[in-house]
This record gives C-alpha cells, sequence and structure tokens, in this order.
C-alpha cells in the first residue's frame, strides 16, 4: 500500500523515483514495528482476592515478599477468626506488615469475628520496616487488650497511609499501657478523608499518636475515650497536624474531640460540636486545678491560617468557632 501511495505521488509529480523505493521500505518497517508493538502483552493487574480469610492472610504474605498490591473482592466481608501472630505482646489477626504493601479495598471490610469464643486481636500491625497503604478499606472489631500496647484497629511503628476509608468498632481498653481504640501510631501516619466511628480505647477512643501524624479532612464521630481524654484524638508524643477535620458526638472525660500533650497544629478549619468544645475547655479548667498529675495546660499559638497548641498556657475555645 506504502509502495503504490509513493508511485501514485511521483506520478503527480511530488516525489522523485528515487525515492519511491526508500519510502517502501521505511513503510515495511514501520508496518513491522507495528505489528510487533500489537503482539506485546499488557502488564498483568494484579489479581482480587476470593472472599476468604485465608486467601487474604496469603495474598498480604506474598505482597510482604515482593512489595505488591492487595486487590480485595468488592463488597466482601474478611471474616478473622484466629491469630495469626502475637507481636507486640498481644495477637494479631494478619501477618505483620514489614515490607511496602498497598491494600485497595474496593469498598470491602476486614473484621475480626464477633462470634462468641473469638480471641483477642488487633488486625493488623506495621514493623518498623513496613509501609503500608489502606484504600476504601473498612476495619471493624479490632480489639487490642494486652495492658501494653493499644491499635484495636491498626498498630503501627513504620509508615502508614490511609484514605478513604472507615474504622468501627475498634476498641484498646485496657486501663494501662498506651490505648487508641481504631490506630496506635508509633511511626508516620498519613489519614485522610476517612471516617472514624465507635470506636473506644481509655484515652485516644480513635486515634493515640505517638510519633507523626496528619489526619486530614476526616470525621470523628461517636468515639469514646473510657478514663482519660481524647474520645476522637490523643497526641500523646511527637506532633500532630489536624486540618479540615469534624469532630461530633465523641466524648472522654478530659477532652471529649482531643487530649493533647505536646505540639498539636489546628488549621481553622476544624469544626467540633459545641458540647465537645465545652469538654476540651473543662481539660484545661481540670488541669490547672491539678486534679490529673501528667497533663499540662495547653496554648495556641495562632497565624492567619493555623494555630498550634502547646503545653502550659489557657486555651481559648473560641477559635474552634471559626
Amino acid at each position: 500500500m506504502a509502495r503504490l501511495m509513493a508511485e501514485a505521488c511521483y506520478g503527480r509529480g511530488l516525489l522523485p523515483a528515487s525515492w519511491v523505493r526508500r519510502l517502501s521500505a521505511t513503510a515495511a518497517v514501520l508496518v513491522v514495528a507495528a505489528w510487533g508493538s500489537a503482539a506485546v502483552a499488557a502488564p498483568a493487574l494484579a489479581a482480587t482476592v476470593p472472599c476468604t480469610a485465608s486467601d487474604l492472610i496469603s495474598a498480604i504474605s506474598a505482597a510482604n515478599g515482593s512489595g505488591g498490591t492487595v486487590t480485595l473482592t468488592s463488597g466482601c466481608l474478611y471474616t478473622l477468626t484466629a491469630v495469626n501472630n502475637t507481636t507486640d505482646g498481644g495477637g494479631v489477626g494478619l501477618p505483620v506488615i514489614s515490607g511496602n504493601v498497598t491494600v485497595q479495598g474496593n469498598g470491602a471490610t476486614i473484621t475480626r469475628s464477633t462470634a462468641s469464643g473469638t480471641p483477642v486481636f488487633r488486625i493488623f500491625d506495621v514493623s518498623s520496616s513496613g509501609s503500608l497503604t489502606l484504600s476504601s478499606l473498612t476495619v471493624s472489631n479490632g480489639l487490642a487488650n494486652n495492658g501494653q500496647q493499644g491499635g484495636g484497629g491498626i498498630f503501627n511503628h513504620g509508615a502508614l497511609t490511609i484514605s478513604g476509608s472507615t474504622f468501627t468498632g475498634d476498641s484498646a481498653p485496657a486501663s494501662s499501657g498506651t490505648s487508641g481504640g481504631g490506630i496506635n501510631n508509633s511511626g508516620t501516619l498519613n489519614v485522610t478523608t476517612s471516617t472514624f466511628t465507635g470506636n473506644t480505647g481509655q484515652e485516644g477512643g480513635a486515634i493515640f499518636n505517638q510519633k507523626t501524624a496528619t489526619i486530614t479532612n476526616n470525621t470523628f464521630n461517636n468515639n469514646t475515650a473510657t478514663i482519660y481524654g481524647g474520645g476522637g484524638l490523643l497526641n500523646a508524643a511527637g506532633s500532630a497536624t489536624v486540618n479540615g477535620d469534624t469532630f461530633t458526638g465523641n466524648t472522654g472525660p478530659g477532652g471529649g474531640a482531643i487530649d493533647n500533650d505536646t505540639t498539636l497544629n489546628i488549621q481553622r478549619s476544624v469544626r467540633l460540636q459545641h458540647p465537645e468544645l465545652h469538654r476540651l475547655h473543662a481539660l484545661t479548667e481540670h488541669e490547672h486545678r491539678g486534679q490529673r498529675p501528667g497533663r499540662r495546660q495547653l496554648r495556641w499559638r495562632c497565624g492567619h491560617h493555623r494555630c498550634r497548641i502547646q503545653p502550659r498556657h489557657r486555651i481559648d475555645v473560641r477559635l474552634f468557632l471559626g
């Protein structure tokens, strides 16, 4: 076809005769290249994990070894019934994340069974060498209760990134040790556009942070701190940044929404219900009277767009209302 086109052009006086053979040969090379590229197989997509707990465990183990993506069956309920390992002095339902693992939830749920006799275990544990990314996943009914470390949903030592996910019904009820019903973070945590609802811990009903956390555009609803503060968030050590989050209906004896012991940066766009404002304000008053040893008063440092809470001075709750 290319030769005919070239000859036609030559016949109209557009191409010299000497170019005809060159164009024909070049076209032949291009045609071969095109056919060759068509024969190359497209990269294989990650296989979807069948809707069973055993397949999920196997897939995570494989991803740990090679670094990879675990794609869950859309809408599946993966129910864990047994302890997979006893890392961090407690039970864990899934293999410890020690590699670079991504879980694409596709609206699936990973839950600890509600059946009578189900042992105590959290859902995920991320080691210091591990990196876990979760999206579009619900993590529910995880339980950490060994009196040492919390994180009913996840205990993180490494890098944990979460988006578009839900933590519900996770708990860390022990009266001693660290807490965090949904997440106990001692690594790097980035969580966005996710929902924490109905989680419980002695402090930090949803999230207990003790290193570095960035918490952006999430919803914290009806989480509970049973003994101390921070129904939504306890910032115990390190630093946390809260930006554009909404806190509603969270409760705790010292700070219904947030209990802060260190540096906490809060954007003015954060929204809290009025009862939670009073509870957070009451926390500083409680500290001022010296009734809660080990907790310190708070101070707002505000720029044009954000505020930083640091120890030792009184909080002005009006800044939450912007």
